[in-house]
C-alpha cells in the first residue's frame, strides 16, 4: 500500500509559529479544487471525503494530518476552528 507524504510535519510547524507568535485561536479551513486549468469550484465538484482516488482519500491526505498535527503542536487552551469547505 503505498504512504501519504508526511505533510503533517509541515503543518505542525505552521501551527507552532502561530502559537510562538502568541495565537491563541487557529482556523483551520482546508478546501479542494478540481486541480485542473477548467476553473472548477470546490462546491461543485462531486466527491465522497473517505473514499480513496489514486490511492488515497482527503481524509488520509489532507484532514487526519491536521488533527494528527493540531495534537501535536497546539496548546490545549488553543481553540481550533475547523471548517470543511465545499464537502458534501
Amino acid at each position: 500500500m503505498l504512504t501519504p507524504p508526511p505533510t503533517h510535519h509541515s503543518y505542525a510547524a505552521c501551527f507552532k509559529v502561530a502559537i510562538d507568535l502568541g495565537f491563541n485561536e487557529i482556523a483551520i479551513i482546508p478546501h479542494i479544487d478540481d486541480g485542473r486549468s477548467l476553473g472548477g469550484w470546490r462546491n461543485t465538484l462531486l466527491f465522497d471525503p473517505t473514499v480513496p482516488y489514486g490511492g488515497f482519500s482527503y481524509n488520509e491526505v489532507v484532514l487526519w494530518p491536521l488533527v494528527d498535527a493540531a495534537k501535536q503542536s497546539l496548546k490545549p487552551d488553543t481553540k481550533v476552528c475547523v471548517w470543511c469547505v465545499g464537502l458534501v
